[in-house]
């Protein structure tokens, strides 16, 4: 395959740059393949011959969906793919390698995409039909944004018939917050709204009832075909998140507390999401991983970024933020969001649930000390957790000491 030569740039100043070249070093010079777009799939992908079929994945832009099977047509979706094929369809491209990345998930080509010079990423996001992908840094990111801002601010394209991004409409999420992307999932998608106030609330936490409704309703989990009691003595049957509560039951995806109870309305930690997502979604952990309940989850989400940062307390209450972020990244991993004709994966194999119960007490003594017990500890069955007096459940050791709790001298 040929190479070629180009210019990296936004088209209106490649000539200014050009005349000022010899004094200043402000041009990049790369090298690229050179194949033929055979077929648009939609505002971000497409088809190249390079001696063969490959599949192009454009770095650094996000157009509205047209092709996933599980969605309807997003609003100016048409209207990017159409832009897309009227610019690249039958004709000769370059294309630029990130040295940091080849392939996605779907083995299609990651690059950057030249047509006569120019980057056509930066110039979907320029003219208003694609969004600056933030997911994954690339070394434009940064570029990328700042045309996205200008093009939000002059309002064009689909600025001016989307209501921006979805996650203008809340007055507390920015294009640029670092959740963007995935807060803009959730409002699309209907797994988590706003406020009446018009506000998101990133910041705030989600307790166990409504993380459980969250992941189910992304899933579009049947939960009224669940009608058996849930057993939990906290439970009440007539409560909104109680249809959620029982489904969740039936599947195996919570068990609840050694007390029998469920804990509807505590803050839902990241040990705790993690393993009631994995469940809910069928994918299986990392069954090589050893250690607490929640270890095969967790390694598997940290090897496969499902989460925004791999420093995590897992006993810590998630936020929003969080929990849609999780949601987002494994439905990501397991549908066919972006994934051009490609045939569908096989079911993953059932698995047995792994409890999420917390079963560390956090026992606070007579003289105000606070002490954890252990399953197996001298003092263990015959201690009772008073949750009104701040005592609590734990998940792990490691989460108990963080809170200040230090472990029983009988264990």
């Amino acid at each position: 395959m040929r190479k070629t030569h180009y210019i990296t740039g936004k088209r209106s100043t490649v000539v200014a740059i050009l005349s000022i070249s010899i004094l200043f070093p402000v041009l990049t010079f790369a090298e690229g393949d050179q194949g033929t777009v055979t077929r648009v799939v939609d505002g971000d992908t497409f088809k190249v011959q390079l001696g063969v079929s490959e599949t192009v994945r454009i770095i650094g832009i996000d157009t509205p969906e047209t092709v996933d099977p599980r969605k309807p047509v997003q609003c100016f979706g048409k209207e990017a793919s159409n832009k897309l094929k009227e610019l690249l369809e039958g004709k000769d491209v370059v294309l630029e390698q990130n040295p940091a990345e080849d392939r996605d998930k779907y083995d299609r080509l990651l690059r950057y995409v030249y047509l006569n010079g120019e980057d056509i990423g930066a110039k979907m996001i320029e003219d208003g039909y694609a969004y600056s992908y933030k997911q994954y840094p690339h070394p434009r990111l940064e570029q990328y944004n700042e045309l996205e801002k200008e093009a939000r601010d002059g309002n064009r394209g689909l600025w001016s018939s989307c209501n921006g991004s979805g996650v203008e409409d809340f007055s507390d999420v920015s294009s640029s917050h670092p959740y963007a992307q995935a807060i803009h999932w959730g409002k699309e998608s209907g797994v988590l709204s706003g406020y009446p106030d018009g506000t998101f609330g990133p910041d705030k936490t989600v307790n166990r009832a409504e993380f459980l409704k969250i992941v189910l309703g992304a899933k579009g989990s049947d939960v009224a075909s669940a009608s058996e009691s849930t057993g939990f003595r906290d439970v009440d049957e007539n409560a909104w998140y109680t249809p959620y509560v029982r489904y969740g039951k039936q599947q195996g995806i919570v068990q609840g507390y050694p007390d029998g109870s469920f804990k509807p309305e505590q803050p839902v930690n990241f040990a705790e999401a993690l393993k009631m997502a994995y469940v809910a979604l069928g994918i299986s952990g990392d069954t090589s991983a050893s250690g607490a309940w929640y270890e095969p989850y967790l390694s598997h989400a940290k090897s496969n970024q499902v989460l925004f940062s791999n420093n995590v307390n897992v006993g810590a209450g998630m936020s929003r933020k969080d929990v849609v972020w999780i949601v987002w990244r494994l439905l990501e991993g397991t549908d066919a969001t972006d994934e051009p004709a490609a045939e569908p994966s096989p079911e993953p194999e059932e698995e047995e649930p792994v409890s999420d119960s917390c079963e560390i007490k956090g026992n606070i003594s007579s003289s105000k000390e606070k002490i954890y017990h252990l399953p197996g500890c001298g003092s263990y069955d015959k201690t009772e957790i008073d949750e009104s007096a701040g005592e609590r459940w734990f998940c792990s050791e490691q989460e108990a000491e963080a809170a200040g709790w230090r472990k029983a001298g009988n264990c």
